[in-house]
């Protein structure tokens, strides 16, 4: 086919989006399958975070005290929100483990 012809970097780095691009959208299906649409919004901390780390991984950015400080206070107000709800009773039909 000819459009495989010239096939270089930047086709293979078009396909490696488009892949991890489709594996995003799955993994999106299936967070709210598993836990509800509620958390899948706790995705976009994870996004925040991945995208700091890759900035200081491959661009050698540095980040200041306060962003460290923010990712902390993010990271308290998660943990205070997932940690801090009550557990569900167990149906009466059910045995308890």
């Amino acid at each position: 086919y000819p459009a495989w012809q010239n096939f270089g970097d930047t086709e293979a780095l078009l396909i490696f989006f488009a892949t991890s691009t489709a594996a995003a959208f799955l993994l999106f299906y299936v967070i709210i399958v598993m836990a509800g649409a509620v958390y899948l919004g706790q995705v976009g901390y994870l996004v925040t975070l991945f995208g700091v780390g890759w900035g200081m991984l491959f661009f050698n950015e540095t980040q200041s005290a306060w962003l460290w400080a923010a990712v902390a206070l993010v990271a308290v107000g998660v943990a205070m929100v997932n940690f801090g709800k009550p557990k569900p009773e167990p149906d009466a039909g059910e045995p308890q483990a």
